[in-house]
């Protein structure tokens, strides 16, 4: 099937801003970092408090997300019993597929579901190996399936009705970059008409923080503890674990206004590449190579891109890796370069499906939302205003790298054709 232009229709986000879009849109404008710090558990070491967390409970954001009485019920009863990513990640969903009105494309079948995530079902597992530990008996039958990341691709067809294609995407911090390419493929070859992507949140337990610890990746607390995560600011000294969800609808520009249903913005390309390690450093080369080969796809020079959403997570070699890339692919004064994670913390595999989101609400209010905790830049680059700037936002790239040398880069543009 001949490639068509392929646009985003519906958007939701649970994050630490809040339960969504709305809340995300706020405090990104605003530019306020939401990390804090709580005393960690069991003696651990005080860094492992860090956190941008969910702000309140799954009831909490149920009823601020504007949902129907009937929808709301399914959100509360279907993960009732369920870990916290369940019920979370399910609330972006049903927010995007209002706004999208998938309720009205009628050939269910033509309706795929890409989970795109890694890890998801750690906190379940944990929770299960204690249960063993007291008695074998007392695992619950419904384990043997929900320990797998195909239960919440079930659930999500459940409940929003889909009966096209099912696939699950890992891709560790580049799962929603991954899941955002796959669903492309998958229009552009016909195998679907709509396509969810859908980035869970990860729910940790401190065995899998501690792992993040003994690394070394974790920020020291800084004061004030909001202040702790720094994308490249030369006062960086690592990441800080976010909670956090995001789903996009994507579905060809033809079927969109067939009907009549607005496009938010447009995805022009991706592109993904490994650089030969199983390890955790980057690669300022494999880097560049995606950003230049997501831009040859598209068919677009690097000075047309306006606004950059980086990987920037405030590790030292992660930064120092994607600064260097970005000003070898960009000449002159370059676009705004943008770091989600100095307010959001990194959300893991919903990273870059968040930054994403972020980016399209960009591309829509036409404002370049600000940078924070970015006092003395590690390397000259064009990195976003200290307040919100109404500014002509055009094309958008995001990048997502992730353990294992994945690099990964997708480009966004307009709601209508890219000039």
């Amino acid at each position: 099937m001949a490639e068509s232009a392929i646009v985003i229709t519906g958007i939701g986000a649970q994050s630490a801003a809040g339960s969504g879009v709305d809340s995300l849109a706020t405090a990104l404008r605003l530019g306020t970092p939401l990390v804090s710090l709580t005393d960690p558990e069991d003696g651990l070491p005080v860094e492992t408090g860090l956190r941008a967390r969910l702000p309140g409970t799954l009831a909490d954001a149920i009823s601020q997300v504007g949902l129907d009485a009937a929808m709301a019920q399914v959100v509360r009863r279907v993960s009732a019993r369920d870990p916290r990513y369940v019920g979370f990640s399910l609330l972006s969903v049903v927010e995007a597929a209002k706004e999208a009105h998938l309720d009205e494309v009628a050939d269910r079948r033509r309706i795929a579901v890409i989970v795109a995530g890694d890890g998801m079902t750690l906190e379940a597992a944990h929770t299960m190996a204690k249960k063993h530990a007291d008695s074998p008996l007392r695992v619950r039958p419904t384990y043997a399936h929900r320990m797998w990341a195909t239960d919440l691709l079930g659930l999500v067809s459940d409940v929003v009705k889909t009966q096209g294609e099912g696939v699950v995407v890992s891709g560790a911090s580049a799962s929603g970059n991954l899941g955002i390419m796959t669903a492309t493929r998958l229009l552009n070859d016909g195998a679907a008409d709509v396509c969810l992507v859908v980035a869970t949140m990860n729910e940790l337990t401190n065995v899998e923080v501690m792992g993040f610890h003994a690394l070394g990746t974790l920020a020291r607390v800084a004061s004030p503890a909001a202040t702790s995560c720094r994308p490249f600011d030369v006062a960086h000294s690592g990441l800080v674990l976010g909670e956090g969800a995001a789903t996009l609808i994507l579905e060809r520009r033809a079927h969109a206004e067939h009907r009549g249903r607005r496009a938010l913005a447009t995805v022009l390309s991706g592109a993904s590449a490994l650089h030969c390690t199983r390890q955790t450093q980057p690669s300022p080369e494999a880097e560049r190579y995606v950003m230049q080969e997501a831009l040859r796809r598209a068919g677009l020079d690097p000075g047309t891109v306006d606004l950059v959403s980086t990987h920037g997570t405030g590790t030292p070699a992660g930064d120092e890796a994607e600064a260097e890339a970005i000003r070898d692919v960009f000449d002159g004064e370059g676009p705004w370069i943008a770091a989600t994670k100095a307010v959001l913390g990194h959300c893991l595999g919903a990273a870059s499906a968040l930054a994403a989101v972020a980016c399209v609400l960009q591309i829509q209010e036409q404002t370049v939302f600000p940078s924070a905790n970015l006092t003395q830049p590690l390397i000259p680059l064009r990195y976003a205003p200290k307040t919100a700037e109404p500014w002509r936002v055009g094309v958008a790239m995001v990048n997502a790298f992730a353990f294992g040398g994945l690099n990964t880069c997708v480009l966004l543009g307009p709601p209508g054709p890219c000039p």
